[in-house]
């Protein structure tokens, strides 16, 4: 689909889409699931695996602070952590200080799936940016962070 503008005699003018931010992130999250389904897993989502190295990084760490760390929204993180404690990789237990926080912390399966993911991320993500010198590849970081930083709030 071609995005529309109207010049001002009113005549639509199509946009030309591959200059707009958007639509190529789209395009690179596109290539990002592909590659990360080829070369990591078809069981494990990217969110998942984000949320099982949040809770290997932190033990005990409760699910919206997990959820935080990988920018997962509130309402999607407990589906997540529900699917992952569901498959056995993730354990919930009550907050002994907060009756109604629950912390996560990996199970035996769990840990196992990190340490097997793990270096297959670290590659497909090295392959993910290849084709770009190593300064573009810092650049390229360095401008995706800034672009989330300033991103403005959620209404």
């Amino acid at each position: 689909m071609i995005a529309k503008r109207r010049r001002s005699g009113g005549e639509l003018v199509a946009v030309d889409v591959q200059d707009l931010p958007g639509h190529l992130i789209r395009l690179a999250q596109q290539l990002h699931k592909r590659m990360w389904l080829n070369d990591v897993s078809v069981e494990i989502t990217s969110p998942q695996y984000g949320i099982l190295n949040a809770i290997l990084a932190e033990p005990g760490i409760d699910q919206k602070t997990a959820g935080e760390e990988v920018g997962i929204d509130k309402s999607t993180v407990g589906d997540v952590v529900y699917r992952l404690v569901q498959r056995g990789l993730v354990l919930t237990f009550r907050d002994p200080s907060d009756q109604r926080r629950n912390v996560l912390h990996l199970s035996r399966s769990g840990r196992q799936v990190v340490s097997d993911l793990g270096p297959k991320v670290v590659q497909m993500n090295r392959r993910l940016i290849a084709g770009l010198g190593k300064n573009d590849q810092t650049s390229l970081v360095r401008l995706l962070e800034a672009l989330l930083d300033s991103a403005p709030a959620d209404d």
